[in-house]
């Protein structure tokens, strides 16, 4: 499993900031993902709000799952 989620309407970054985030993942062999999926192994948010944080939340440990910030 090596892939991430952005969840850019959350996020609340600058475009840039986000392409970043993006080619970031990918440089390190990562993938992204714009739905939560089993697959997922890290979300990264801005707050602990929102639709895709809860399900982190809540299915997360059991998944493997890790809620992150962009800066990680």
């Amino acid at each position: 499993r090596n892939s991430l989620i952005l969840a850019t309407k959350y996020l609340q970054l600058p475009a840039s900031d986000t392409r970043d985030i993006h080619q970031a993942v990918l440089t390190l062999g990562g993938q992204t993902r714009r739905e939560l999926t089993r697959e997922v192994t890290h979300l990264i948010c801005m707050s602990e709000s929102g639709r895709k944080y809860e399900s982190a939340m809540k299915y997360g440990a059991e998944l493997g799952m890790q809620v992150v910030l962009p800066h990680w």
